[in-house]
Formats: C-alpha cells, sequence, structure tokens
C-alpha cells in the first residue's frame, strides 16, 4: 500500500507539473538569458493553460484539471482492486477489502463525472440567462 500511495504521488506531482507549466521556446513571448561566449543564447517561458477571462471561466480551468489529475487516479485504483482480487486466493477477508476499494473507486468515479455534468448544466443555465 505504502508503494502504491507513492505511485500516485509521483503521478500527481508529475501531471500538475505538466498542466500548469509547461516549457516552451517562445523567443518572442519570453525573457531569455544569453549567456556565454560563442553567441550561446537560451530563451525560456512558462506558460500556462489556465488564462480565465472571467469567475465562470476560473472555475471550468480548475475542474478541468481536477479531472485530468484525479481520473488516472480513479483508473489506478481500479487496477489495485483488481490485484487485491487476484492475490486474494480465496481468503475472505482480502476478497472483502477488494470489493470495498472497488466499489470506492466507481464511486470516485461516478461524482467526476457527475460534477462534470452538473458544471455544464449550470453553465447552460447561467448561459441562457445572460443571452
Amino acid at each position: 500500500m505504502k508503494k502504491l500511495s507513492r505511485l500516485v504521488w509521483v503521478n500527481v506531482t508529475s501531471i500538475g507539473m505538466f498542466i500548469l507549466g509547461s516549457e516552451q521556446a517562445l523567443a518572442s513571448n519570453c525573457s531569455g538569458f544569453s549567456g556565454g561566449g560563442k553567441g550561446i543564447s537560451i530563451s525560456f517561458c512558462l506558460d500556462s493553460f489556465i488564462n480565465p477571462t472571467s469567475i465562470e471561466g476560473l472555475i471550468v480551468d480548475i475542474l478541468n484539471v481536477f479531472i485530468i489529475i484525479a481520473i488516472p487516479i480513479v483508473v489506478l485504483y481500479i487496477i489495485y482492486s483488481g490485484f487485491q482480487y487476484v492475490t486474494a486466493g480465496g481468503n475472505q477477508e482480502q476478497i472483502r477489502k477488494a470489493t470495498t476499494s472497488l466499489t470506492y473507486s466507481i464511486i470516485g468515479g461516478v461524482l467526476i463525472i457527475g460534477a462534470v455534468t452538473l458544471s455544464k448544466i449550470i453553465e447552460n443555465i447561467v448561459k441562457s440567462f445572460t443571452t
């Protein structure tokens, strides 16, 4: 279990770093560093796709980041539950733990899908009143 939680932490951290800032070499939009001899110049830029123009946009962007991070975690826990079933070997206590783990991971996935659906419904209702 300790190894799985470490694996999940590494994946969440990696996904978060990828989502919140990606390095792109765009000399026109970024500050750079010109150093040393031989005309070597290094240009870097950290851009984020979270660029809200309104409160609704910020909420949608945060929800999208949450979904991108949460879906792989749900999939990992479903796979982990499968390994628990396989390694149970007929032990009723381990089968019960595997069933509980699978149930909670599926409930988590349904809640994530429900959050997305609810946000889209609310977004459409708000747009219908503003237009």
